[in-house]
């Protein structure tokens, strides 16, 4: 995301913008909304293999400016890639573009420090037996943007660095994967 992109958000609170693009043989769809008075961005982003195909998956990501600014802090959230198109790089690129927009963001407002990343992993993905799937997917992630990644056990002081290692000490508790970038 571009400086102007990022300016054009902020320029319009509460007006919804929506941008397309390629990368990478992957088509992406951002819609944004701004809340000036929330201080916070919302953005949407959805991804296909195809131009025109009707299913897609997505992901949210939520920058709120004060956290982003004084707590180096963004998150993201409900990363969906149906069955149908699994296994075919939307994960991947859908969670590459998250860290990718965090890092414009971070530049845009001359962040130095080290800003967390931060997704909570559905409760109900890890009984349906997704987790064996979708925690690898987040550790590859980490290593394909060259970033930090931990997986944190929820209501404890448990951070695990491998996907392996959290899916082996979890149990019934919830988690979150957090990048560091």
């Amino acid at each position: 995301m571009t400086k102007e992109q990022i300016d054009e958000m902020i320029s319009k609170p509460c007006e919804k913008l929506k941008r397309t693009y390629s990368e990478d043989g992957l088509y992406f769809t951002e819609i944004s909304v701004y809340s000036k008075a929330l201080g916070n961005i919302k953005l949407n982003l959805e991804c296909s293999n195809k131009p025109e195909m009707d299913i897609n998956g997505s992901v949210d990501i939520n920058i709120d400016i004060p956290k982003l600014t004084q707590e180096q802090r963004a998150g993201f959230g409900f990363l969906e890639v149906p069955a149908r198109i699994q296994r075919r790089g939307i994960g991947t690129g859908l969670m590459l573009k998250v860290l990718e927009i965090v890092k414009d963001f971070k530049g845009y407002y001359g962040i130095d420090k080290e800003v967390k990343v931060s997704g909570w992993l559905s409760h109900s993905d890890c009984e349906n037996g997704n987790w064996a799937t979708s925690v690898p997917l987040y550790e590859r992630v980490g290593k394909i943007a060259n970033v930090k990644t931990v997986f944190l056990i929820r209501n404890t002081e448990t951070e695990e660095a491998t996907a392996d290692d959290f899916l082996k000490k979890v149990g019934s508790s919830y988690g979150d994967v957090v990048y560091f970038i």
